[in-house]
């Protein structure tokens, strides 16, 4: 299999969950997404359009056709793409994870992220008359060495449905696939949605901030339950010196997804600047009940006292995330190699076969 990843905020953060906010501001989602802050008349449109986004060009077409000339059977010409991709480079794609492109622009440049890999797969596939589908993967949280998350967004790759031969995945990113992750199907929308978000949260770290809120627009008027969208509006405000559409929208955001931790994190830092004490530690509070409720935050506490070579410590921070998490063969890995550090031979065996068993 072949794997890919999903680019979305694109910033350092910590992760929080807890019920939406604790106040409303008295902007509504129309007063977010106008443009008034920007002098945008409200029908400006975004710079690619949806067709612009998933089409293909001459020399992609007959790239398709040499492949898969003289196949009519759905596995075979799967199988024909796939070699033909892989001859022409495009499992080998110039990575850049801040660049999402067209198809068109992925199959001509040879560059993108994962993201743009997968547009380009799926493009492709329809075109040679496969049954091609966007699936999101729900793939764990990311820590930084400093118990922050890297929100990455989710994880997304190609679902095929093959008459008669099942399904099969293409995923970009063998480091993010496993199988026991929940996956599901969406939408052109969805991803079109997604592809904006991206391009938007690219534009906001150029300090394009025009050209950042006209995709960002574009990605909750597709899907207004783009969270990460609204937080990306959010700091986008908080760049352009506009405090009460930053807090709406962070606030539009965890009314979405009560546990988007740029939004939290985000909301905890916009009022300690406007001063507003008590509300930003509230915040912070329930940033770090996520953390202790989090198994991968344990676990990102038992690799750093691993590193320090404060075993013991390690030994309890992996209790606390198997005991959220019991299936996950890292965590099992890691305690091995403790338990081996410690002597406990017999128990670093068995925690060797939990961590083979559940990664089989």
């Amino acid at each position: 299999m072949l794997r890919a990843t999903l680019l979305s905020v694109l910033l350092l953060l910590t992760a929080a969950s807890a019920a939406a906010g604790l106040r409303r501001p008295a902007l509504d989602d129309a007063m977010l997404t106008s443009g008034a802050a920007f002098g945008l008349p409200a029908d400006t449109r975004v710079p690619t359009s949806r067709e612009a986004v998933f089409s293909l060009d001459e020399d992609m077409q007959a790239f398709v056709a040499a492949a898969t000339q003289d196949s009519s059977e759905p596995l075979t010409r799967l199988k024909r793409l796939l070699a033909a991709m892989t001859e022409l480079g495009l499992f080998s794609l110039d990575y850049s994870l801040n660049t999402t492109l067209t198809a068109r622009a992925t199959f001509r440049k040879r560059r993108g992220n994962c993201l743009s890999f997968t547009l380009l797969f799926i493009t492709l596939a329809r075109a040679a008359g496969l049954d091609a589908s966007y699936q999101i993967v729900d793939v764990p949280p990311q820590w930084s060495d400093e118990g922050n998350l890297i929100v990455i967004g989710r994880h997304i790759d190609a679902l095929i449905a093959l008459p008669h031969n099942g399904e099969y995945v293409v995923d970009f990113n063998e480091a993010q696939f496993q199988t026991n992750y929940r996956r599901r199907v969406v939408s052109d929308d969805h991803a079109l949605a997604l592809f904006y978000n991206n391009v938007g949260a690219e534009a906001l770290i150029r300090r394009d901030y025009t050209r950042s809120f006209l995709y960002l627009r574009a990605a909750v008027g597709i899907d207004a339950r783009l969270s990460a969208a609204w937080a990306n509006m959010g700091l986008l405000y908080r760049h352009i010196g506009r405090p009460a559409l930053a807090e709406a929208a962070y606030q539009k955001a965890l009314s979405v997804d009560s546990r988007n931790g740029s939004a939290l994190t985000n909301l905890a830092t916009l009022y300690t600047e406007l001063g507003e004490t008590e509300l930003a530690a509230e915040y912070r509070d329930r940033v770090h009940r996520y953390q202790l409720s989090n198994p991968y935050y344990h676990f990102m506490r038992a690799k750093q006292a691993y590193g320090r070579q404060q075993f013991d410590d390690a030994l309890h921070n992996l209790h606390n995330a198997i005991r959220l998490k019991r299936d996950e063969p890292r965590f099992y890995d890691l305690q091995a190699r403790t338990y081996a550090e410690l002597g406990r031979d017999r128990q670093a065996e068995k925690s060797f076969r939990r961590a083979k068993d559940y990664a089989d």
